[in-house]
C-alpha cells in the first residue's frame, strides 16, 4: 500500500464517520429531557363511575426537585375515550375527551373568575414531600375538552356511558401527567 493510498482511505473514512456523528449528536441534543420537578399518580376506589357511589380518587403529588418549593398551577382531572378512533384523532373531537378543572385545596371545581386568567392554585411542597388529597369525580363539574365553555355541569350529564383513562394533570410553568386508569363510566 502506498502512502498516498492510506491517506485517501483515512480521509474517507473520517468523512463517512463524520456523517454518522452528526445526526447522532443531533439526536443526543433533542433527548435530553428536563429534569422532573413533580410526580403525580392517581388511584381510584372503583373503576365503575356511576352515580349510585362516589367515584373516589386520590391524587398523590410529589416533590421531585429535590428542593423546596412554591407551585402555582391548574389542576385538572381529564377523561379520555378510549377507543382506537378518538386515540388517532389524539382525543380532538367531540365526545373524545373531557375535563374539570379543580381547586386542589378544597376539593372542589374550579370556578372560573368574571374578569381576568384562570385562576392558578398554591401549593407548597417540602423538599421530597409527597401530599394526597381526594376527589369524588361526581362532585365535580365537568364538560367537554373541545367545547369553549368553562365545566359547568354533573360528570352524568355531560359524559356518555362508556370505558375512558382517567388522569391527573398539573398545568404550571412545566405540565406533569399522572399515571392513567381505565374507568367505566355507567
Amino acid at each position: 500500500m502506498t502512502k498516498q493510498f492510506v491517506i485517501r482511505m483515512t480521509f474517507a473514512f473520517s468523512l463517512t464517520a463524520v456523517s454518522f456523528l452528526i445526526p447522532a449528536a443531533a439526536q443526543l441534543r433533542t433527548k435530553v429531557a428536563k429534569p422532573q420537578l413533580l410526580k403525580c399518580k392517581i388511584t381510584i376506589d372503583s373503576q365503575s363511575v356511576n352515580p349510585k357511589h362516589p367515584a373516589t380518587v386520590s391524587v398523590t403529588v410529589e416533590n421531585m426537585s429535590g428542593r423546596e418549593f412554591d407551585l402555582k398551577a391548574v389542576y385538572i382531572f381529564e377523561l379520555l375515550n378510549v377507543s382506537a378512533q378518538a386515540k388517532a384523532r389524539d382525543y380532538s373531537g367531540l365526545g373524545d375527551s373531557y375535563w374539570s378543572p379543580l381547586d386542589i385545596s378544597s376539593g372542589e371545581s374550579l370556578r372560573l373568575p368574571v374578569k381576568g386568567p384562570v385562576p392558578k392554585m398554591p401549593l407548597h411542597l417540602k423538599r421530597d414531600e409527597a401530599k394526597s388529597f381526594r376527589f369524588d369525580l361526581a362532585k365535580l363539574l365537568w364538560n367537554a375538552t373541545t367545547r369553549s365553555i368553562w365545566p359547568h355541569e354533573n360528570l352524568f350529564n355531560v359524559v356518555p356511558k362508556g370505558s375512558y383513562w382517567l388522569i391527573f394533570k398539573v398545568s404550571g410553568n412545566r405540565e406533569t401527567t399522572s399515571n392513567k386508569i381505565e374507568v367505566v363510566v355507567e
